[in-house]
């Protein structure tokens, strides 16, 4: 599951942000099949369930808690090259049209499949990354070109590095990003 070139066993201590994993909680709707700041959100068209003998008016939430944990389940570092038609397989699955991932610059790895870009940067510190070395985007395997990319993740926010906003806002980061991303998606 994780890249031979990263230490399973690394004892690196959780330095991710919690309040930036608690913010991006909080900021995706639950209650939709996927949201994007450039998609907006998808809205599933199933009635709500009623409150009866053994569903009650807890179960979307237990059920949705449950998808998050199948998800974060899958999240992985890439180790081969993934095709688009595998990227536009695991959207279909999780948010509809967009693939979550970050990608650390430094080592020139790619982590995809969570719910939470945090869950990522998590994945990522526990396997020996630098937290300045990681930056989120989303995939949006349907599109192509410039488009096939979005620069957008909570955990972006690092006015520490010069970077106000949820973007990639240095074109050399950016830059390296795309470079990254070259080498792992085809």
């Amino acid at each position: 599951m994780y890249n031979s070139r990263i230490s399973k066993g690394a004892k690196t201590p959780n330095f991710y942000s919690p309040v930036a994993q608690l913010v991006e909680q909080l900021a995706v709707n639950q209650l939709v099949r996927g949201s994007s700041p450039r998609g907006g959100a998808k809205f599933d068209d199933q009635p709500k369930l009623k409150s009866s003998g053994l569903i009650n008016t807890q179960t979307p939430q237990v059920l949705i808690g449950l998808w998050g944990y199948v998800l974060r389940r899958y999240m992985k570092i890439l180790d081969n090259i993934i095709t688009n038609d595998k990227l536009k397989k695991i959207a279909q699955v999780s948010f509809g049209d967009l693939v979550k991932a970050v990608v650390d610059v430094d080592r020139e790895l790619v982590a995809i499949d969570a719910e939470l870009h945090s869950d990522l940067e998590a994945l990522f510190l526990e396997n020996g990354s630098k937290q300045n070395s990681l930056w989120g985007i989303n995939f949006y395997p349907d599109l192509e070109g410039e488009e096939f990319i979005e620069f957008d993740s909570m955990i972006n926010l690092r006015p520490s590095q010069g970077n106000m906003t949820r973007g990639v806002d240095s074109k050399d980061i950016q830059a390296k990003i795309l470079n990254v991303v070259n080498k792992w998606v085809k």
